[in-house]
Parts: C-alpha cells; sequence; structure tokens
C-alpha cells in the first residue's frame, strides 16, 4: 500500500481500515490501482496500473503472479467477501 493513505477502504465494512487484514488490505490495493494506475480489464492494463507503482518488471510479474494465486483460492471458496460492496468514495 503506498504511503498516501488516501485509497484505503473499509473492505470488510466493519467501520475500520486496517490494512494487515485481507479484505482491507485488497480492497484497499485495488480502490489504489483504479484510481491512480487506471487498472482495467485487459492484461495489458493491470501490467501497466501495477508498473506505474512500481517500475520493476520483476516486481509486477511477482505480484500478478500472488494475485493469480489470490483468485484460485477465492475461485474455489477459500476467501470470503463481504456482504455489500465497500464505499470507494
Amino acid at each position: 500500500m503506498p504511503y498516501n493513505l488516501i485509497y484505503a477502504v473499509d473492505g470488510d465494512k466493519n467501520g475500520e481500515i486496517n490494512l494487515f487484514e485481507f479484505n482491507d488490505a485488497i480492497y484497499s490495493v485495488a480502490n489504489y490501482l483504479v484510481e491512480v494506475g487506471n487498472y482495467g480489464d485487459t492484461e495489458e492494463s493491470r501490467h501497466d496500473a501495477i508498473f506505474s507503482y512500481n517500475r520493476s518488471h520483476e516486481y509486477v510479474n511477482g505480484v500478478i503472479a500472488y494475485a493469480d494465486a489470490i483468485w484460485t483460492r477465492y475461485s474455489a471458496g477459500e476467501y470470503s467477501v463481504p456482504a455489500s460492496e465497500p464505499d470507494f468514495s
């Protein structure tokens, strides 16, 4: 998460932002990448958004591999999501 916490969100809707909790951290990073990096629907925009945060291709590839691993576990039902979408505003 960047030093500027204006992009942090309460991902689990419990009334507090705790970036050491999974849902808050994931939603906050997603919010940052969408707002600052123009993260979109394509693999290219995914790469470019992460690259805008850290200009190392090794870093970008590592983040994408980690995100894909999280998505695989989420798809298998290992993670839960909040009952309602977080408020990114």
